[in-house]
C-alpha cells in the first residue's frame, strides 16, 4: 500500500508507534485505512443489532459508575443503555458538549422518550460533585467516557500516570476520585462487532472500599486503561483517539526514551508531507517537522 502523506496520517502513525512500536511502520498505512473506514459517521441506530444481555443486572442494582470508551459505536451507547432500562446521568466535558450540541440534544430527547429522564452534567461546574452525589442518591448510574481525557484541568502534575500498551499515559483522575468519594464501584464497558451484532463487553468491577484514596486512584485508573489495552491488542484501529491523542496533553513526546532504539535507521521515522505546497519531513518519534532531510540525532 502507498504511503499516506497527510498530516492526519502522520499524527495517527506517530501516536500509534508510541504505544505499539512492535507494529512495523510499513503496516501503518493499512491500519490507517482500516481506522478511517471503521470510524465513518454512523447516523442510524438499530436497536436490534445490540446484544445487551450483560446489562440485565444493572437495571435493578445499586448505582455504578459506568465507563465507556471511544471504540466506534460509542455515540450510540447511551441510547443502548437507556433502551435497556438503565437510569443514569452523563458526566462530560462542556466543550465537547458545545461542539456536538445538536447531536447530543437529539440523543437526550430520544432517551427521554422512555419513561426515565436523563441529564448531562458538566465537569467544569463548581457544583458537579453535589450533582453527582444527587444522581447516585437517587439510585441512578453515572455514565462517563473513561478515555475522554479532555477538560479544564490539563496540568500533567494533576494527572495519574498509567501503563498503556507499551508506554505511559497521564490521565485525569476524576472517575477514580468520584468513585472513592461516593464509595461507588466502577464498571468498564466496551463493545465489539461480531458479524451482524454488536456485543457489549463488561470488565471486572473496581471497588473503592477500604483503600486509601491516593492508592485507589492509581489502581482504578490503571484498571480502566488496562481494560482498554486488552481491547486494542488485536484490533488497534478500533480506538478513535489515535488521531488526536497528542492533543490531550497525556504524554510528552520528548520524554519517549524509546526514540533511539526502536528503529533500524533514523530515516524510518521521517515521513514526507507537504505544507503550503512545500515538501518537508515529520519526525514521528519527536513530533517535529523540518523542511530538510535530517535525523536530528547527536
Amino acid at each position: 500500500m502507498e504511503w499516506n502523506t497527510t498530516w492526519e496520517f502522520a499524527l495517527f502513525s506517530a501516536n500509534l508507534h508510541r504505544y505499539l512500536p512492535e507494529i512495523p511502520w510499513t503496516e501503518h498505512p493499512q491500519l490507517y485505512q482500516q481506522y478511517t473506514e471503521y470510524h465513518q459517521p454512523r447516523l442510524s441506530y438499530d436497536r436490534s443489532a445490540w446484544e445487551t444481555t450483560v446489562l440485565a443486572p444493572y437495571t435493578t442494582t445499586a448505582p455504578r459508575i459506568l465507563c465507556l470508551y471511544h471504540l466506534g459505536y460509542h455515540a450510540q451507547l447511551p441510547r443502548v443503555l437507556a433502551d435497556k432500562g438503565l437510569c443514569f446521568d452523563v458526566l462530560m466535558d462542556r466543550k465537547v458538549f458545545e461542539e456536538q450540541r445538536d447531536l447530543l440534544d437529539h440523543l437526550r430527547d430520544d432517551m427521554n422518550s422512555n419513561e426515565n429522564t436523563y441529564r448531562f452534567l458538566f465537569s467544569d461546574n463548581p457544583a458537579v460533585l453535589l450533582q453527582v452525589r444527587t444522581t447516585l442518591q437517587q439510585g441512578r448510574h453515572l455514565v462517563v467516557f473513561a478515555d475522554g481525557n479532555s477538560g479544564t484541568d490539563t496540568a500533567m502534575a494533576n494527572r495519574q500516570e498509567v501503563d498503556f500498551l507499551n508506554s505511559r499515559l497521564a490521565v485525569r483522575k476524576g472517575i477514580a476520585l468520584i468513585s472513592h468519594l461516593m464509595m461507588t464501584p466502577v464498571i468498564p464497558i466496551s463493545h465489539r462487532v461480531q458479524g451482524q451484532k454488536i456485543q457489549l463487553v463488561l470488565g471486572e468491577a473496581i471497588f473503592p472500599a477500604n483503600t486509601p484514596r491516593k492508592e485507589y486512584i492509581a489502581v482504578c485508573m490503571q484498571a480502566l486503561y488496562g481494560f482498554l489495552s486488552r481491547e486494542l491488542a488485536v484490533q488497534p484501529w478500533l480506538w478513535e483517539c489515535w488521531s488526536y491523542l497528542h492533543e490531550l496533553n497525556a504524554f510528552e513526546p520528548e520524554a519517549d526514551e524509546r526514540a533511539d532504539r526502536d528503529i533500524v535507521k533514523p530515516e524510518d521515522a521521517l515521513l514526507p508531507i507537504s505544507i503550503a505546497g512545500q515538501m518537508g519531513y515529520f519526525d514521528r518519534l519527536r513530533y517535529l517537522f523540518c523542511y530538510e532531510m535530517r535525523t536530528q540525532r547527536k
